[in-house]
């Protein structure tokens, strides 16, 4: 049989399962061949070596039963064994995938799987022998071994999972309660992940979980545990402290080590984390309790503004109960179309007339008032609701736009977060809810971050291009605080520049701001965009974008955003925008 090379399948090798057996020459004589398998009963097969290469393999049965027959051992017996084995063994190499020679000799039949297979080296020399039955219960072993690897270690990183990390946590509090030594649980966000990943695109968002992981790893003792629990949380159990002092160390050693710059597609990144820590037995003596309290630091943390770490206290229970609080208030909310859109006068530059309108999210709870846009959209990224949120938004817009006279042939802006827009469906879907409220999409502009433009993939340039070939302008918000690479500017599908009102609001302090926006605004120009300033909040500020040709302003100067009926009251009224900011 031919033989069955190296394969390039992640499958299982054949190391460990081959044995170098009893061989024979091909010159040696029938007659003792017989007698060596009638010294050794377990012996099967004989596999037949000429100059160290396998040439045949002698099966014990057909040799017995031809020389049990009157008269064959004189007939046969000083025959060379070449005449009488098999010519055509399996033959597979060394490093040959088991599953792949699992599948060649059921296809070879019963009695190749009976006498074996030959296995040979990178030079073709003989390297041993091997059964179906040892093959099989290798395989059976190697795939329990490789299922209990699926099941509790992560595949992206090669950490604990969350459920190894249960079973060391269990283990760890076990030996702390009978040696009296306290444990650290520790939960690590990577901050601002979500915004990696987004710009930077998941490959990218990969290859950093990796990095954070080794990191982390050369960071602690070997008697402690590093597990990812998804995404980009990762937690730890600190064993054998004597108290928080010495978590603190680890902590800071982590932090350090976690703020070293590191290559990332391309460039160089940095990236920080929130932490948060419940100490065994101060904190808790039961693993859930001290896994929902090390959460709960870690919000503190978060709600501290990041990049730093806290030991769970009494008072974080608060951070915990409101937020879950907040979160299920948000859902409810959504689901009710409680969260509406405003409207922002867009004006022109030159003549100060009322171009379009920007659609902004608020939220007022009934019990706890106006909530900011930054807190419940925030809350709304990471309980997985933003899709929903923009979905709603999105619509309520569009149907408070359309079908009116007092906004017809006004542009309607609407953001979008990266997460919408890296949905499958968000293409068909946003243009189904225009054709559904009557608005068309030659009277739309979508808003998208400049930080989604980072490095973007040729998946959502392709949206944008569909988009725009339906009339929906595209433009790129907080333009200048997100570092867009200048060399791509040129070639994203896009139409519109709207500049951060942190370069506005600077206009007025700092002559090298000023410089920097008409730079902004005549590079825009070069290449055909349109500009827009948000944050307009002065005269003196309107009349130097005026100045540096800046095409369309946005800010409190001319209007608060307003719910739509007073902003179509407001359109019908006339009122010199000069008064309506008051």
């Amino acid at each position: 049989m031919d033989l069955l090379r190296a394969s390039s399948s992640r499958g299982l090798s054949l190391d460990g399962i081959i044995e170098s057996g009893t061989t024979v020459d091909p010159d040696r004589v029938a007659s003792e061949v017989l007698d060596l398998f009638l010294a050794d009963h377990d012996l099967r097969v004989i596999p037949v070596i000429d100059q160290g290469r396998p040439v045949g393999l002698v099966n014990r049965q057909s040799m017995v039963e031809m020389f049990s027959r009157p008269f064959r051992r004189d007939l046969f017996g000083r025959r060379e064994i070449r005449h009488l084995m098999d010519p055509d063994p399996i033959i597979v190499h060394a490093t040959t995938d088991i599953d792949d020679l699992a599948q060649t000799l059921v296809a070879a039949g019963l009695q190749q799987m009976l006498d074996g297979f030959l296995v040979v080296g990178a030079d073709g020399s003989y390297a041993g022998i091997g059964n179906a039955q040892t093959l099989l219960s290798e395989m059976t072993k190697r795939k329990e071994a490789h299922l209990y690897q699926m099941a509790h270690y992560d595949a992206l990183t090669g950490l604990p999972n969350r459920i190894l990390f249960r079973d060391r946590l269990t283990m760890a509090l076990e030996q702390a309660s009978r040696s009296l030594a306290q444990v650290a649980v520790v939960f690590l966000d990577i901050d601002h992940f979500k915004r990696i990943n987004d710009t930077l695109g998941h490959p990218a968002g990969d290859d950093l979980l990796r990095t954070i992981a080794h990191r982390l790893q050369s960071s602690v003792r070997g008697c402690d545990t590093l597990a990812r629990m998804g995404g980009d949380e990762f937690t730890l159990v600190l064993t054998g402290l004597t108290g928080s002092t010495d978590a603190a160390v680890v902590i800071r050693k982590l932090r350090a080590r976690l703020s070293e710059p590191m290559a990332l597609a391309g460039r160089q990144t940095m990236v920080t984390a929130s932490i948060g820590i419940a100490m065994y037995p101060g904190d808790g003596r039961e693993m859930d309790d001290l896994v929902r309290k090390a959460d709960i630091a870690l919000y503190a943390s978060k709600q501290a503004g990041r990049d730093t770490y806290h030991f769970f206290d009494k008072t974080h229970q608060r951070f915990d109960d409101s937020r879950l609080y907040l979160e299920e208030e948000l859902r409810v909310a959504i689901s009710q179309h409680r969260v509406q859109p405003v409207f922002q006068a867009l004006v022109s530059a030159s003549d100060g007339r009322v171009v379009g309108m920007e659609a902004l999210a608020r939220w007022r709870h009934p019990e706890m008032g106006m909530i900011p846009p930054s807190t419940f959209v925030t809350l709304a990224e990471d309980a997985g609701l933003i899709r929903a949120l923009g979905l709603s938004m999105n619509r309520a817009a569009s149907l408070a736009a359309a079908n009116d006279p007092d906004t017809a042939g006004l542009r309607l802006s609407l953001n979008v977060s990266a997460l919408e827009i890296r949905a499958d469906d968000f293409v068909s879907n946003l243009l189904q809810q225009l054709e559904e409220v009557g608005l068309p999409p030659a009277q739309v502009q979508l808003e998208l971050t400049e930080r989604l433009f980072l490095d973007p993939s040729q998946k959502l340039l392709a949206k944008l291009e569909e988009l725009r070939g339906k009339g929906i302008k595209i433009a790129i918000d907080d333009f200048g605080i997100g570092a867009t690479s200048l060399h791509l500017l040129h070639k994203l599908p896009i139409d519109v520049l709207k500049i951060d009102r942190v370069f506005i609001h600077g206009l007025e302090e700092d002559d090298r701001i000023g410089t920097l926006v008409r730079a902004i605004i005549e590079m825009g120009h070069s290449l055909g965009l349109e500009i827009v300033a948000e944050g307009v909040e002065t005269a003196t500020q309107a009349q130097r974008l005026r100045g540096y040709g800046c095409d369309y302003l946005q800010g409190y100067l001319f209007c608060k955003p307003m719910a739509p009926p007073r902003f179509r009251a407001w359109l019908r009224r006339g009122e010199p925008l000069s008064q309506a900011a008051g």
